[in-house]
């Protein structure tokens, strides 16, 4: 059996090294999480999916996408007042930002590879 979803994190962790079997991170697994500080990924990561809200209101600050990443969930990151860098690689598979993806969090600046081909309504709203 694989498990390859990360559907919770507990409320009061600060650092996260998310493993390679991982593929994606469910709605809310990080939701409220206002202790976080650190989620890494090894250069081995076979993530693919960061779903809605996965990380809505969390104290994240920075956050490096992983190259298998196709796609960005709606408020995946929405409320996430805190961050203030994102890393995109330039080798990333993800074609679209999703609506409100960013929203008022406080990225201060983002470099888009352009393959991603679509950036949704309010991905960066507020920022």
């Amino acid at each position: 059996m694989n498990f390859d979803r990360l559907l919770f994190c507990v409320r009061d962790i600060k650092t996260v090294l998310i493993p390679d079997f991982i593929k994606s991170i469910c709605s809310y697994a990080f939701n409220e999480c206002q202790k976080i500080q650190k989620i890494e990924f090894s250069k081995e990561s076979n993530l693919e999916t960061i779903e809605s809200e996965a990380f809505i209101n969390s104290s994240i600050e920075n956050f490096k996408i992983p190259s298998k990443v196709n796609q960005i969930g709606e408020n995946a990151f929405y409320c996430c007042f805190k961050l203030r860098r994102i890393e995109i690689p330039i080798d990333i598979e993800l074609k679209i930002i999703n609506k409100k993806a960013f929203t008022h969090s406080s990225i201060e600046k983002v470099r888009i590879p352009s393959q991603i081909k679509k950036i949704d309504v309010e991905a960066f709203y507020y920022c």
